[in-house]
């Protein structure tokens, strides 16, 4: 532990956010990307709820809890945890536009 500290390692290159920011993609399913979305289609394709607007995302201690738009109605799904299909970046763009 002496040797780590004294070697100040953080000093140099401990965090470099484009690093962080831009690292590779971990896997690459055979046949693409798309194969992740055919997956979950092809187990509950029944449950997929297809062009519906998400309003608002609340995650709490005890779950999340999605606010929809379908067809000009309004409704709450609650639940455990939450598969998000889009990246932060986009969900964060698209509050702006509001």
């Amino acid at each position: 532990m002496k040797d780590l500290l004294s070697s100040e390692y953080w000093r140099f290159r401990f965090y470099q956010s484009f690093e962080y920011e831009w690292q590779p993609t971990l896997f690459q399913p055979v046949g693409g990307m798309d194969k992740i979305v055919d997956g979950f289609v092809n187990k509950i394709g029944s449950l997929i709820q297809y062009n519906t607007k998400v309003l608002d995302i609340q995650i709490s201690d005890t779950g999340v809890t999605v606010v929809v738009e379908h067809e000009g109605q309004q409704r709450k799904h609650r639940g455990g945890l939450l598969h998000q299909q889009h990246s932060v970046a986009a969900a964060e763009r698209q509050e702006e536009d509001q």
